[in-house]
Order: C-alpha cells, then sequence, then structure tokens
C-alpha cells in the first residue's frame, strides 16, 4: 500500500491508502451504484415546485427560524439518518411499530403507530465511497462490500444501536448520548483513522417474528454527525464537520461528496394496509376475510375508498379496532397468536411476507403517476437496473478476489457473494 496525501478544497484531509499492484489492479476507487431503498416516516414528503422535487415533510417548528427553507428539508431528508431496503421497511414496521402492547383493549393506550408512522418513502440513491475507506473496510469479509459498518443514528445523531439489533438506537438521551467508534472515523476524531463520511450497511439478524429475508439497513453520515438535531447543530460545527451528502444537482465523487438521493415518492400506511378500504359500517366481515387477495385488487379497492370508509388509522383504532396485536407470550418460533386486519395475516411467514412485499410494491406503481401526484415508479427489471450499475468485481476488492463471483442483489443492490459457480455472477473474467 501506498500512502498519499490529497486534500479537498474546504472539506478534510486524507491520507488516501492506495491498493497498488493488487492482481494487477493500479487502485480501488468506486464507481457510482444506484439504490433503490425505503424509510418508514412520521411526515410524508412534500413537493416543492420551484425545484421539481419532493423534499422533507418535517413541520417548520422544528426550525429556529419558525420556517424552513429549501435547502433545510432537503438535507433533513438525509441529514444523519438511517434507510432500509423495502423488505426492511415492512420488517421494521410489522415488527415494531403495529403492536398495541400488551393489552391492546387498554384506553390508555394511544391511537397511533411508533412514532406515529405514517408513510413508506421509496428513495433513489448514488453512492461513492471514499477511496481511504475503502481501503479500510474492503478486505473485511463479513461486511457488506462496498460498505463501511452500520452506525445507528438518532435525531440526526450517530449513536450505539441497540441490542435488538434492528437498526434502532440505545435509550440514552442526546445531551449525554455516547457515540461508537465507527462514528469518530468520519471526521478523524479521539485518534481514529477519518476515512470521511462513509456510508454503512448491515444484515438484520432474521428471528420469527417478522421474517423479511434481504433486510439491509443502511445508514447515512452527514455534517456535524456527534451533535442532534434537538440540539440545534449549529453552522459552525457542519462546517468544521463536513458530511456526505452532495448538494442539489451534484453526483457523488466519493471526495466532496458521497451520497446524493431522489424522493421518488410515498405510500399512505393506511391505504397499504387496508385501513381506507375497511367499511366502517361493516368492520366485522372486513376483519374476518381472508388476506389473500391479489396485489390488483387491493389497489382497486384503495382507489374506490369513499368517506365512508375510515380516512386514518387513528379513526380506526378509537372505534375500538386492532390493526395487529400479538398474544404470544414466547415468540422465540413466532407468532401464533394473533388479532389483525387482513393485511398483517401469518406474520412470521416468509412466504406471506415476501408477498406484502411485493403488494406494496405493485401498490405503490400503480398510484404513482408524474403528471398528477409527481411520483415516480420504481423499476420492475432488477436486471437492466444490474447491468447499469458497476460489476461488483469493479469496485469490492472481496468480489475481485472471490472464486465464483458477486452478483448485485435486490432493489438495494449489495452484493451477494455465491458460493458455487453460476453463470449469473459477474467474475472478473
Amino acid at each position: 500500500m501506498l500512502p498519499v496525501a490529497i486534500s479537498v478544497a474546504g472539506m478534510y484531509t486524507l491520507p488516501l491508502l492506495l491498493l497498488v499492484s493488487l492482481y494487477g489492479v493500479d487502485s480501488w476507487a468506486m464507481r457510482t451504484v444506484t439504490s433503490y431503498q425505503a424509510r418508514v416516516e412520521t411526515y410524508a414528503p412534500v413537493w416543492d415546485d420551484d425545484n421539481q422535487v419532493y423534499v422533507s415533510g418535517i413541520p417548520d417548528s422544528v426550525s429556529s427560524s419558525g420556517n424552513l427553507t429549501f435547502d433545510e428539508r432537503y438535507r433533513a431528508t438525509m441529514d444523519s439518518i438511517t434507510t432500509s431496503s423495502i423488505e426492511g421497511a415492512l420488517m421494521y414496521l410489522q415488527r415494531d411499530c403495529i403492536d398495541r402492547g400488551s393489552d391492546p383493549t387498554d384506553e390508555s393506550v394511544n391511537c397511533e403507530r411508533k412514532n406515529n408512522v405514517s408513510v413508506i418513502t421509496f428513495l433513489e440513491v448514488q453512492i461513492v465511497q471514499p477511496n481511504v475507506a475503502l481501503a479500510e473496510y474492503q478486505e473485511q469479509k463479513y461486511m457488506y462490500p462496498e460498505f463501511c459498518p452500520f452506525v445507528a443514528m438518532e435525531d440526526g445523531e450517530c449513536a450505539y444501536a441497540d441490542v435488538q439489533d434492528n437498526g434502532d438506537t440505545s435509550s440514552d438521551s442526546s445531551s449525554s448520548r455516547q457515540h461508537p467508534p465507527e462514528c469518530k472515523q468520519f471526521n478523524g476524531l479521539d485518534g481514529q483513522p477519518n476515512i470521511g463520511p462513509c456510508v454503512g450497511a448491515q444484515a438484520f439478524s432474521a428471528d420469527m417474528v417478522a421474517p423479511y429475508y434481504d433486510t439491509v439497513w443502511f445508514s447515512y453520515p452527514n455534517s456535524c454527525v456527534t451533535s442532534s438535531w434537538k440540539n440545534r447543530k449549529s453552522e459552525s460545527c457542519r462546517e468544521q464537520y463536513p458530511g456526505g451528502l452532495c448538494p442539489l444537482g451534484t453526483d457523488p465523487d466519493g471526495v466532496k461528496c458521497t451520497f446524493s438521493y431522489k424522493i421518488l415518492g410515498f405510500l399512505s400506511i393506511d391505504q397499504l394496509v387496508g385501513i381506507t378500504e375497511i367499511n366502517a359500517t361493516s368492520m366485522d366481515t372486513r376483519l374476518n376475510s381472508g388476506s389473500g387477495s391479489s396485489s390488483s385488487s387491493a389497489i382497486d379497492n384503495v382507489q374506490k375508498a369513499s368517506s365512508k370508509y375510515y380516512k386514518n388509522f387513528n379513526i380506526f383504532c378509537k372505534a375500538g379496532n386492532i390493526e395487529f396485536h400479538s398474544y404470544d407470550q414466547d415468540k422465540t418460533l413466532g407468532l401464533n397468536n394473533v388479532t389483525s386486519i387482513p393485511f398483517w395475516e401469518s406474520p412470521s411467514s416468509l412466504e406471506a411476507n415476501i408477498a406484502r412485499t411485493e403488494q406494496t410494491i405493485a401498490l405503490y406503481n400503480a398510484l404513482a403517476d408524474e403528471s398528477t401526484n409527481h411520483m415516480q415508479k420504481l423499476p420492475t427489471d432488477l436486471e437492466a437496473l444490474r447491468e447499469r450499475n458497476p460489476p461488483c468485481y469493479e469496485n469490492a476488492e472481496v468480489c475481485y478476489k472471490a472464486q465464483f463471483g458477486c452478483r448485485r442483489h435486490s432493489y438495494a443492490q449489495w452484493h451477494l457473494r455465491h458460493i458455487g459457480g453460476t453463470n449469473r455472477c459477474h467474475l472478473k473474467y
């Protein structure tokens, strides 16, 4: 390895480690990867007419001025946050957000989902990692190639992950929050190597409560990542400790910035699960109906919803109805004693969860219409998406060395290493 110092105007100085003469490769530098990811959110994105893009829908009250600018809303979407694969968004919603608790009839339980989540937002993300980050981590065999370690984020600040390993953070308050070593590496703090704002990834340790294979978490460090929004990140802190988010219209290069994004659109959770198609006057028959309807029939029902149907989860819940509740005391082997609306039936069935993912994508694409709601559809041809992205062996040393190669996988387009020969792998020869 040859250490080379580089300095980028206004950003940071990095001891760039280039891998020289490795299998004829002069150096490792990442080509842009396009990934489709999702995020379960409280506030729906809002459309900005002037810039013709969706931006964060967080309320103006979070701003000290009381009026968020476009730049602030654009930044807020990816301002030191976590996302997931589309499968992971459904897993998080199902596993952590919808169960009413130990006693679903307890009137003291507020009629809102965890964090009052209301939408699933779909994002197109472009990523180019810093070269020094690739040099630091690309030889790690138990990490996703192209990525750094996942770092949990809370209120725009790095945090230690909770013991459940589900992408959530520990319960420390922002004023006393400790930061993991990987967080300090973004800016080279406390003697850690300065690798730049590197996007992290981590597989979710699957259990039987909500088994969604292909669940992967992603972390996006932005400026002043060791301070939270609640503590009002200062502009001086943001300037001193830059992040990875590119300005609107700028492509990532791994030097000036490492990730850019576009919000394709969003899907109401109430629409997705069918609450807005449940007739308030015939609740019993709706709850007792089967959950095996096709995505096309679900789409038809959503689009035909009218005022006689429940408007949202809060009204549905206050009418005494249950979206989802598990009575299982031991959940090790999955959930078997569940009351739910049809959409959430068979929560511990892998096949049912695959079908839920497919239905989510189909419903979103059916509702997305650039001419009416500005929403862009998710791609449906994953093979074409795979071909548009660089081959695995060009971006990841571990895939270059892999005997049977790697192949990009899922909408999120991470590398899947193969353990046997197949012509579906990307090989370097």
